[in-house]
């Protein structure tokens, strides 16, 4: 079904870093539309792109304690 493409595609898109602005002219629709509906997908990505980039301090899970806030 070409709407299973075009979500597809949108998704795969967002997810490997795509600009919104540029998804949407692709899309041939407006940023709101893809930020209602795909917004999920830039999160996951911006959160991947940061934990792939952010400097490694050398802790390990089990020496991490929360704090309460």
């Amino acid at each position: 079904v070409l709407y299973s493409l075009r979500h597809t595609y949108a998704s795969q898109a967002l997810m490997a870093g795509m600009n919104v602005q540029l998804l949407a002219e692709n899309l041939g629709t407006s940023v709101s539309m893809i930020e209602r509906h795909y917004g999920k997908f830039t999160k996951l990505a911006r959160r991947q792109m940061i934990e792939v980039a952010a400097p490694k301090l050398g802790l390990e899970a089990a020496n991490v304690v929360k704090l309460r806030g």
